[in-house]
């Protein structure tokens, strides 16, 4: 593999992590509404404790930047590894949704203390497996209709590739 795709692909999959890690939620609250969700309604940083907490008007932003996440995603991978320079960019568009959906997952740039990350590691301490494995068997179902979704989305856009090249 070329040294300088290998770098294009490293920054890409780096990049979408980070993208699904920006804590939308968390953002609107704070310089918009001044209040600190993880402090009220739930706890958790979704559009469901922002609808609870803020209105329906703050949590469809939100909703709607969450979902720019994963576009964001996807399209800075077919920016980065575009078709002409790897026959599988598509397979990298996808992975970088995965990696975005890790992002929003794990949470490192806020060290919340809720969510999916949170209940798979909380029930790893717990010795609780049904726990982690419900946890598990989520982002997995998760990651799978979100794979699913990309591959629709990409069947869409790029009908002018023939499917040999997909």
């Amino acid at each position: 593999m070329d040294p300088a795709l290998a770098g294009r692909i490293a920054a890409c999959l780096v990049v979408a992590y980070l993208i699904g890690a920006i804590p939308w939620a968390l953002i609107i609250s704070r310089y918009f509404y001044r209040c600190d969700l993880r402090q009220h309604g739930s706890g958790n940083l979704g559009a469901t404790n922002v609808m609870r907490v803020l209105g329906w008007k703050a949590a469809l932003v939100v909703f709607a930047l969450d979902m720019a996440k994963g576009v964001a995603a996807v399209l800075l991978a077919s920016y980065l590894v575009p078709q002409a320079v790897n026959a599988n960019a598509h397979e990298w568009a996808m992975l970088g949704a995965t990696l975005a959906v890790i992002g929003v997952t794990v949470g490192e740039l806020v060290g919340g203390n809720t969510g999916l990350g949170y209940l798979i590691t909380f029930g790893e301490g717990q010795a609780n497996t049904a726990m982690v494995f419900d946890a598990i068997i989520l982002l997995t179902i998760i990651g799978i209709v979100l794979y699913g979704a990309v591959a629709a989305l990409e069947a869409r856009v790029l009908h002018y590739i023939p499917r040999a090249m997909r």
